[in-house]
């Protein structure tokens, strides 16, 4: 079956989270993707969050890629890179501003070989401004985007989500920004330059509800649970579960409602006879509706609500994903038998192709594995291969 990128040279020059899960989508959808990496340490995510000998975090950022090892410092090790150059349609880097420049491997120096090239930066806050040269971690940006301004509880010191939101969603949108880049070359023959900042991507996160805020001119603020709706809460259940309600159109919702959990009694008390009056008196409906859930498990309530067509959902933990069915028909969470880890279970590709399905089955590369398969692609002879190995600009795996 063809990829949708089948055909498409990356060289990927990124470490960590943001850049290599960008490529990762790339390489799911059938592009080649060369793993680029200083032949002395490697990607830092190679030894971070090792649990029981299996490393999730390379693994998953890195799947289907090829892994080149060379010194990018080095006179032979820059020329492999601008001979590969030459072959590709996009490179991707994360280094600090500045960095690939100094190397002589910035935009401006591989377009010379390569004029439709797509040069990619992941940066931390954006190509201009006062922190343009700044490094960033995910924890940085989610507190400078406003992120950890509204969340948690109003008493609660800053809180910052509980997943890497600005590493993933940054590299989600840098992908994109790569497809943009692609198409607009397919029509135009036209290469060029993009960057796309985390924090960039946790502004774009919060479109909504920033632009919200800058349209009021005040901030959005942190609620506790018994301060938001009774409509758009989460309720625990007799068999210690959660379960969550999410009705904007309570006119129309609230009725339904009633008659699904039985108390179509509600309706005529007048704290609760309008939309208006029960979000006003929502903590007396917070509390008997809290005693209603608590009188049957979760999934009794979840398929009740569901006949009403009504929106909820269980509260999932990560274990109950595992084998939650509608993430396993789906292929969001996909088995894959890992030639060295084993039967393993992690997330697939997110978007549905019908001709061409991304590819998520694929491992991540061993340190320096497809070095020498590179360099003999490129010309280079065995003599030579070995002789940059004594040299110690490349490393083999």
């Amino acid at each position: 079956m063809v990829s949708s990128l089948e055909g498409i040279r990356v060289l990927d020059f990124t470490v960590g989270q943001q850049g290599p899960y960008s490529t990762t989508m790339l390489a799911d959808l059938g592009a080649d993707v060369i793993k680029i990496e200083e032949p002395n340490a490697g990607d830092f995510g190679r030894y971070y969050r090792v649990w029981n000998g299996r490393n999730a975090y390379f693994l998953l950022h890195n799947r289907g890629k090829r892994g080149l090892a060379v010194d990018l410092k080095h006179p032979r090790g820059r020329e492999v890179i601008f001979k590969l150059a030459a072959t590709a349609d996009v490179v991707v880097q994360n280094f600090r501003r500045g960095v690939m420049a100094r190397l002589k491997l910035g935009y401006d120096d591989l377009r010379a070989v390569n004029p439709r090239l797509i040069y990619a930066s992941a940066s931390g806050f954006g190509p201009r401004g006062p922190w343009s040269e700044r490094p960033a971690l995910d924890l940085a940006v989610q507190a400078m985007a406003g992120v950890m301004s509204v969340t948690g509880n109003p008493d609660d010191p800053p809180t910052p989500a509980g997943i890497p939101i600005a590493d993933q969603v940054g590299g989600m949108v840098l992908a994109f920004g790569v497809m943009v880049a692609l198409f607009h070359r397919e029509r135009t023959g036209v290469g060029q330059e993009l960057d796309v900042s985390l924090f960039g991507s946790q502004l774009a996160l919060q479109a909504f509800n920033l632009t919200g805020s800058l349209i009021r001119g005040k901030n959005q603020p942190r609620r506790a649970r018994l301060q938001t709706s009774p409509f758009w809460n989460s309720y625990r259940c007799s068999d210690g579960r959660w379960i969550v309600i999410a009705m904007l159109q309570g006119e129309r919702h609230w009725p339904a409602l009633c008659a699904a959990i039985g108390r179509d009694d509600l309706i005529a008390d007048p704290r609760f006879d309008t939309l208006a009056n029960a979000i006003k008196n929502g903590v007396a409906l917070m509390a008997i509706l809290e005693d209603i859930f608590a009188t049957r498990p979760a999934q009794d309530w979840l398929d009740d609500l569901g006949k009403f067509d009504l929106i909820c959902a269980p509260v999932n933990s990560y274990m109950d994903l595992a084998d939650f069915p509608q993430a396993r028909e789906n292929d969001y969470i996909v088995d894959y038998d890992h030639p060295t880890y084993g039967p393993i279970k992690m997330v697939g590709f997110p978007v549905q192709l019908s001709k061409t399905p991304g590819n998520p089955y694929h491992r991540a590369p061993d340190f320096g594995e497809h070095t020498a398969e590179v360099l003999a692609s490129l010309g280079y002879s065995a003599e030579e291969i070995a002789s940059m190995k004594e040299e110690q600009v490349i490393r083999l795996g």
